[in-house]
């Protein structure tokens, strides 16, 4: 008896969670753009499709894992109050290395098969300076659709063949009635 409360509660427990994520507002923002670690001098621009680049063999001076997380996030860049269009903010955690200059974080949707590729330029004194430090790149001024199925790619610069992280991420739909009607 003791044992069905238990699987009873954890059920209930996973439902209501499924239920407050579901109905979450999306955050939303005013402005949309780069933000590097504290400490990090970066700059960016912005492409629309990716810039192909041949690969360089690993060197052995660079960490065996380079890219350590990437995070993607659904959010409302508002202009006024009704006037909001959906965003894509990508998150990046990256071990800092003086040889690496950049990153190149692309996304395509599957939807539409757009491509928008941001190039990030990290400055030498800051790549020097940080090596072999955890430090954060994030950009979220990528377009994006409702319940749109987004394949996310990072690749460091220069372009090393084996690192590199290539996720999917898939749009929320506006279950929020605040969220569908700014949209």
């Amino acid at each position: 008896m003791h044992r069905d409360s238990c699987c009873d509660l954890s059920c209930l427990t996973v439902i209501l969670g499924f239920l407050v994520s579901s109905s979450r507002a999306l955050e939303n923002i005013t402005e949309c753009g780069l933000r590097c670690s504290q400490g990090l001098h970066c700059n960016s621009k912005m492409y629309y499709y990716d810039q192909y680049r041949d690969c360089r063999k690993h060197r052995s001076s660079l960490p065996s894992k380079v890219v350590e997380d990437l995070k993607m996030f659904t959010v409302l860049k508002c202009e006024r109050k009704r006037q909001c269009s959906i965003r894509l903010r990508v998150k990046a955690t990256l071990m800092l290395n003086e040889h690496i200059r950049g990153v190149e974080i692309c996304t395509l949707s599957m939807h539409t098969f757009r491509s928008q590729c941001v190039v990030v330029r990290i400055k030498k004194n800051s790549s020097k300076k940080l090596a072999g430090q955890l430090v954060e790149i994030e950009h979220s001024c990528f377009n994006a659709e409702i319940a749109d199925l987004i394949s996310v790619t990072f690749k460091t610069i220069p372009y090393y063949c084996d690192i590199y992280l290539n996720q999917e991420y898939e749009v929320e739909d506006c279950n929020n009635e605040q969220d569908r009607k700014s949209t």
